[in-house]
């Protein structure tokens, strides 16, 4: 039996982490995304709470930093497919 780890899959009692959303298909330089806050201090892969919670690390592909299990770009990017 063949068992692959995914590296950023939701364990028991694993922290939640700041990890970056799909941005901008072809980076295009910054634009802000209107209502979220920008990112202070906080860094990819960093522990964070609540999860759902997200800043703007004023990114040239406009990705954004979400504190999240799972990684979304794995899960949502067209291109990650």
């Amino acid at each position: 039996m063949l068992v692959l780890a995914t590296p950023n899959a939701c364990r028991d009692g694993e922290p939640a982490r700041w990890r970056y959303t799909c941005g901008d298909p072809v980076c295009v330089g910054y634009v802000a995304t209107p209502g979220i806050p920008p990112c202070a201090g906080q860094g990819l892969l960093g522990r964070c709470e609540p999860e759902g919670l997200m800043c703007d690390p004023r990114d040239d592909c406009n990705r954004l930093l979400v504190c999240s299990l799972e990684d979304p770009a794995l899960l949502q990017c067209p291109d990650a497919q």
